[in-house]
């Protein structure tokens, strides 16, 4: 394999010292070795800082492997904003403090970037454990486990509507989405991988790959791991709804200042319309006026392509100021 492109791998660290030896030593044991490996530790209280240093004395990377600790906390989504700056590859890898790679994670996805320069962005399944190292079946991120490595290309509409297990943990950037990173302000409510995989897919270029590139740390210190599905009330979907649009006008905001001719046009109009829809499904439970329902005929190809029927219809008895109703059936006295 062409080994001419350089890789960078970023990890960002905050109290990391449970886990971190193995997550170092999993990058230091991948097959295609990086270029560059940037840590910016964000003021540890702990002995993270410690163990960086004497791991890169031990293997003698000083070199390759830099540390940098930070004046002052800055949360972990702004950390990695501010660290990919510093990132000089051509390739940008992500990496969490308490995950471990598969040994070939770089190799492969490094070798289908290169075999298609279209991807800008690319993701890969992960292997769920435990804070002990053994696995655990964590929703269903593997998909059955069948691995192909089928390289599968996602619109801006999926990453928008759908979620779907793409997170930074398992992703690689080329250097060009980074280069638009400075068209988007400096937002502590963002994280990398949300900017990076929308950026991506604004720019014709976000794929996934299926093949597990990971061990996904599961424990009770996760930043990302913890999701779950509840039947908010209408002051939690309101304020729900009010991040969902501030973060599509924060993508919109950026869109606006990047080169027309680097934007997929299809795109940039299904950013449009995710942003109109977005703002009246807001309106329309503000302001619960019954003729909204008829406002939801220009969106409907959105629930069918995107999400579903059955959120088409929630929505409905939300317009008609029923939903809450039903969920006063099934929660009595928490509306």
């Amino acid at each position: 394999m062409n080994q001419t492109k350089r890789i960078t791998v970023l990890m960002c660290v905050y109290n990391g010292e449970r886990f971190l030896v193995e997550q170092l030593e999993s990058i230091c044991n991948q097959t295609r070795q990086p270029e560059e490996v940037i840590i910016y530790d964000d003021c540890s209280t702990d002995s993270s800082i410690n163990i960086i240093n004497q791991f890169i004395a031990k293997y003698n990377l000083t070199s390759s492997w830099k540390i940098n600790i930070n004046p002052f906390r800055k949360g972990w989504r702004l950390n990695f904003y501010d660290a990919i700056t510093e990132c000089n590859g051509d390739y940008i890898f992500f990496c969490d403090q308490d995950d471990i790679w598969h040994p070939d994670k770089i190799s492969i996805m490094t070798e289908a970037m290169q075999k298609n320069p279209n991807i800008l962005v690319l993701t890969g399944f992960m292997e769920t454990i435990d804070a002990n190292g053994c696995p655990v079946n964590v929703m269903d991120w593997t998909e059955n486990n069948i691995y192909n490595r089928k390289i599968i290309k996602s619109n801006l509409g999926e990453t928008i509507f759908v979620w779907k297990p793409r997170i930074g943990c398992t992703m690689a950037i080329q250097k060009t989405v980074k280069d638009q990173l400075k068209y988007f302000k400096r937002n502590e409510n963002f994280a990398h991988d949300i900017w990076a995989l929308n950026i991506g897919a604004l720019l014709g270029g976000c794929y996934h790959i299926n093949h597990p590139v990971i061990q996904y740390r599961v424990h009770e210190n996760n930043a990302t791991a913890k999701r779950t599905i509840k039947m908010l009330n209408r002051e939690e979907r309101i304020l729900q709804l009010e991040n969902k649009v501030n973060y599509l006008e924060y993508i919109y905001d950026g869109a606006s200042l990047i080169n027309i001719i680097l934007i997929n046009q299809d795109e940039y109009s299904v950013l449009l319309k995710a942003v109109a829809f977005y703002k009246f499904k807001l309106n329309s439970i503000r302001e619960h006026k019954v003729i909204h329902v008829f406002g939801l005929i220009p969106y409907i190809n959105i629930y069918f392509e995107y999400i579903n029927f059955k959120q088409l219809l929630i929505d409905v008895l939300e317009v008609l100021r029923l939903r809450d109703y039903v969920r006063l059936i099934k929660h009595p006295g928490k509306i």
